[in-house]
């Protein structure tokens, strides 16, 4: 199956959530409902509660600010916990789907990418992209509501400030466009360079027995070094860009705050506004400052988080190259044909024009050099791999008509190299078989 594109393919996880999604907007709504009526507040108990010494009223209106406060906190935290809950999950659906698909690719697919790749894309890369996600569902969506919601209110209070304020959106905009190419640039080379360090230890790992033999424990340690070296040194590059990125940003913002502070200063001063409304105003945009910071912050990885998307989607988003796509279970007898079988891989020709029968109770040898072909056979009698002419057969049924995956559990395999996974001896022997008693466990032994 073909993603149309990785975005329309990953929203179909929150499609499924729908409700959530609309009960986290109407939250954060709500919230910024609750902090519009703080700067009117303000503004009224600097021109009127506290020159007209009413304490009273201030009292109330202190009252109202603190009501008002706790309660837009109180729908934040609320929001929080149910856009947190739609992320969670649709990263965790994601998961298992990158991980289904991962035991469906080809063994062709699968021998010619490093597994320390694939490790990084199920592990490494849905963590950037949930840390990407929860900063669009938690952070940019409540905020963009609340500074909507919040502008609103400024310009019912003062225009012409308003203005001030919404004059370094372009500058924050032109900031975030140049600045964000260059900060996408450093976290791709910093994640590339963490790939290459966790492929080089993992390597490292499995070949410790090569390396002690051939004395090669100094030549290793350096190679590691330098690779741990340069990721170091792309880290760094990394959160210094990352730095300027929201320091560019913050520093926007304040200038913005400064320019209301002046523009509406000298407007208290010409008589054109009280110093209760001036104040009324910073207020409203100290509430505007919090978001628009928070959107600073958190930008850094919802670029991370659409880089490790686009990512992702390269792997598993590709045609199904399955060699065999059907369906039907045989119930195998035995009887195994290959027939006028040719086979390369890559430019390598491996196997030409071979044909070869297998048959219950008969015991059948092949014999010949390393890379003769024989484990090629092995492989494609399994279905591994799709021969590039001929065919073969199962109890007489064309392999295009087998479901493999029942097909290979009625068949008993040794590999060259037998793998044991870090489990206990008899969930190896069980594994993939579920419902196994005692007895069945102790003739499998016995005839092993």
């Amino acid at each position: 199956m073909k993603i149309a594109t990785p975005y329309r393919a990953y929203a179909s996880y929150y499609r499924r959530a729908r409700g959530r999604l609309v009960a986290s907007a109407g939250l954060s709504l709500l919230r910024a409902v609750l902090l519009a009526p703080i700067p009117i507040l303000v503004g009224r108990a600097i021109d009127r509660a506290i020159p007209e010494r009413e304490i009273g009223q201030l009292m109330l209106i202190g009252g109202g600010i603190l009501l008002f406060t706790a309660l837009s906190a109180a729908a934040q935290v609320a929001a929080k916990a149910v856009g947190a809950t739609t992320t969670k999950n649709a990263v965790a659906r994601l998961r298992v789907d990158t991980i289904d698909r991962l035991l469906k690719v080809s063994r062709r697919q699968y021998s010619t990418t490093d597994p320390g790749t694939l490790h990084d894309h199920v592990i490494n890369e849905t963590k950037r992209i949930e840390n990407g996600s929860s900063a669009v569902i938690d952070d940019y969506l409540p905020g963009s509501i609340v500074i909507i919601a919040i502008s609103v209110v400024l310009i019912q209070m003062n225009l012409l400030l308003t203005v001030v304020t919404v004059g370094f959106g372009p500058l924050i905009y032109l900031a975030n466009k140049i600045l964000g190419r260059w900060v996408d640039q450093q976290i791709g080379r910093s994640n590339h360079s963490f790939e290459r360090m966790s492929r080089g230890v993992l390597s490292m790992l499995r070949s410790m027995d090569l390396i002690r033999i051939q004395g090669a424990e100094t030549h290793e340690s350096g190679v590691q070094e330098a690779v741990i070296t340069e990721h170091s040194a792309n880290t760094v590059k990394r959160a210094v860009g990352v730095t300027i990125y929201q320091v560019t940003q913050q520093s926007l913002i304040a200038m913005s705050g400064t320019a209301v502070l002046v523009i509406g200063g000298l407007s208290v001063i010409n008589g054109g506004m009280t110093i209760g409304d001036l104040i009324s105003f910073y207020a409203g945009f100290a509430l505007l400052k919090g978001p628009l910071s928070g959107l600073a912050h958190r930008a850094p990885a919802v670029i991370e988080g659409r880089r490790s998307l686009l990512r992702l989607y390269g792997l598993i988003g590709d045609d199904d190259d399955r060699p065999y796509k059907g369906t039907r279970d045989i119930g195998l007898v035995g009887n195994i044909a290959v027939e006028g079988v040719t086979f390369a891989y890559e430019e390598r020709a491996i196997l030409h024009d071979v044909s070869l029968r297998l048959e219950p109770g008969r015991v059948t040898g092949l014999v010949g050099p390393n890379g003769s072909g024989k484990s090629t056979i092995v492989n494609l009698i399994v279905g591994f791999y799709r021969p590039d002419h001929g065919h073969l057969t199962a109890d007489g049924v064309h392999y295009d008509e087998i479901d493999m995956v029942s097909l290979r559990r009625r068949m008993g395999i040794v590999p060259q190299q037998p793998e044991l996974r870090n489990a206990t001896s008899l969930e190896n022997i069980v594994y993939g078989r579920d419902g196994l008693s005692e007895e069945d466990v102790r003739l499998a032994l016995h005839l092993a």
